[in-house]
């Protein structure tokens, strides 16, 4: 949880896809309503898979 444009949905969509590029000149808040992304990866020589659900929410504490 955060503030309007802190950077919430962007590290969700880094986390997902790596190579993710934010739009140039995006001057507003993109989300309206609570959106879960999920990810799961496995660790080079682990028999282990890792999953991790990343809850995005709209800007909170905004005046």
């Amino acid at each position: 949880m955060g503030k309007t444009r802190s950077g919430k949905t962007t590290i969700a969509k880094v986390i997902e896809n790596p190579c993710y590029m934010p739009p140039d000149g995006k001057i507003y808040s993109e989300t309206k309503q609570i959106t879960i992304h999920s990810v799961s990866t496995a660790l080079i020589n682990s028999n282990s898979i890792y999953s991790l659900n990343i809850i995005d929410t709209p800007g909170m504490f905004d005046k």
